[in-house]
């Protein structure tokens, strides 16, 4: 293969489609999950000799997935039954009353990463330089 021509040229992807909600269990005061919902991950990359010695890879990656966190809670009301009256005065008679709720808060999650590496050869020994610029975006 000629030096400057690309060697090896790679190109991976991934799609995840889900909606899967969970049951709402009263099962305790409080709880929480996270649940992954649909994904993709796509991937470029490109290895190039540059000499017998030097070759550089450049590639590119994807990931966008989508998540919901599920929490659970209770919380418990005064609910008044009864008043009783006496010569002195009155008691009010209270009974606590469970609510359960269960909110859950979707959000998504982006990341791109550039990856650049630089491979060199001296004698039995290789080395190289690896760099990675990764941006991540999360929005509710």
């Amino acid at each position: 293969m000629k030096q400057g021509q690309p060697s090896v040229l790679t190109i991976t992807n991934g799609i995840t489609l889900t909606s899967k909600i969970p049951s709402k269990k009263k099962n305790g005061p409080y709880g929480e999950k996270d649940l992954y919902g649909n994904s993709y991950y796509g991937q470029l990359g490109l290895l190039v000799n540059l000499s017998n010695k030097v070759s550089l890879k450049v590639a590119y990656n994807y990931l966008n997935f989508s998540k919901t966190k599920y929490f659970q809670y209770t919380q418990f009301d005064n609910l008044l039954d009864s008043v009783s009256h006496f010569p002195w005065g009155y008691i009010n008679n209270y009974h606590l009353a469970p609510t359960v709720y269960s909110p859950a808060i979707p959000y998504q999650v982006r990341q791109q990463e550039l990856h650049l590496e630089i491979r060199y050869c001296f004698g039995k020994w290789f080395q190289g330089l690896n760099l990675r610029f990764i941006f991540v975006k999360g929005q509710l």
